[in-house]
């Protein structure tokens, strides 16, 4: 089922109010940039799009690379280790490096700063804008993962795409106008933070058999979604492989607004494995005309709390937290539209609130006022 914001007159709900209340929430974010001038003790060279392959392959560790401004088409890193860790940073963030896609391939130690990834040439095959594979210790920052092509055209855009590795971050980017913002998969260490998710075609984020993750304080708002049957911001499941474990998602913030319907969070699993020690804190999902703001099942070891949940009074359905399979479960502290717990609907108790669904300027107010509370 394509979604189509025409089709869903709940689907305009939220899009006034919460467009100055999503701004505010980037305030509430606060994150401390790395400084943009090298370290002294540094070596500092710069390269070009024509020169970039030999300097990487020249590159000491703990080197910083300053890219001049340009377009340096399509990177492979392969087999390359850095006990320190070198970076490849624009050395004019307001003119980026751009790229074309970026391949790591059993590396160690490398850090994108302040650059560009785009698609630029359509593919019918998916198109990996950064692909890591069987690397450790890599780090995106103040990166833009973008498509510049038409939308159909831009369905195949993917953007970070990580399988088998370790210690994996992405901070303070933004992901616009591709078909998925970023998939991990048999991953352990991995870190999502600070990141505006927006105009995105399919889901934000995808896990798979993943382990020790955190997923802090990003922004997923007014996706455009056109693809498969509906969108979630941030989604777990188990297909050809294991539950994940010691995952921890707070302070996101998940608004529809004037885009198409999607849900929240979803935690599932489709082949009996299990997930583990799942924390849900803090988050507020604000969206309409799906049902589900925050699911979690098949997970042994649930803190879900202080978490806003909602929708508006034109939605097809409440917005509802719901938890079912699972064991050693803590609800407490939320306040949502509909909680369901192994299929029973919960009036309160343990501190959680149901709130009737509320017109956008009444949503705005409280979920604000739960954001001051917390």
């Amino acid at each position: 089922m394509n979604p189509d914001r025409k089709s869903f007159p709940g689907a305009r709900t939220l899009a006034v109010a919460l467009t100055a209340l999503s701004g505010a929430a980037l305030l509430l974010f606060p994150y401390t940039q790395p400084a943009l001038t090298a370290d002294l003790t540094e070596t500092v060279i710069t390269a070009t799009p024509a020169s970039l392959r030999q300097v990487v392959r020249d590159a000491r560790a703990g080197s910083t690379i300053l890219l001049a401004p340009g377009d340096y088409g399509s990177l492979v890193i392969k087999g390359s280790s850095f006990e320190r860790p070198i970076t490849l940073r624009s050395a004019q963030p307001g003119q980026p490096a751009r790229f074309a896609s970026i391949r790591i391939d059993r590396s160690q130690g490398l850090q994108f700063q302040s650059i560009t990834i785009a698609a630029i040439t359509p593919n019918p095959s998916p198109n990996r804008l950064v692909d890591v594979m069987h690397s450790s210790r890599i780090g995106f920052t103040q990166i833009r993962l973008t498509s510049a092509l038409p939308k159909e055209a831009s369905l195949p855009v993917r953007g970070l795409y990580v399988r088998n590795s370790s210690d994996i971050t992405l901070r303070a980017s933004t992901v616009d106008r591709i078909y998925l913002g970023g998939f991990f998969g048999n991953s352990n260490g991995i870190a999502i933070e600070n990141n505006v998710f927006n105009a995105i075609l399919g889901d934000g984020v995808n896990f798979a058999g993943v382990q020790n993750v955190v997923i802090r304080r990003n922004l997923f708002r007014s996706f455009d979604h056109i693809g498969g049957s509906h969108a979630d911001a941030i989604q777990i499941f188990t297909t050809h492989t294991t539950g994940s474990a010691g995952v921890t998602i707070e302070e996101n913030r998940i608004f529809q607004e004037g885009g198409t319907p999607l849900q929240g969070m979803l935690i599932s699993s489709q082949n009996g494995s299990r997930h583990a020690n799942v924390i849900i804190k803090r988050n507020i999902v604000l969206t309409n005309d799906m049902p589900l703001g925050i699911a979690l099942h098949a997970v042994d070891g649930i803190r879900a709390e202080r978490n806003f949940v909602a929708s508006g009074p034109r939605s097809r359905w409440p917005t509802k937290l719901q938890i079912r399979d699972s064991t050693d479960v803590a609800v407490r502290d939320n306040v949502t539209t509909r909680l369901v717990i192994d299929g029973n609907l919960v009036r309160g108790g343990n501190g959680n609130k149901i709130i009737a669904p509320k017109e956008d300027d009444t949503l705005a107010r409280l979920s604000a006022e739960f954001e001051k509370s917390r």
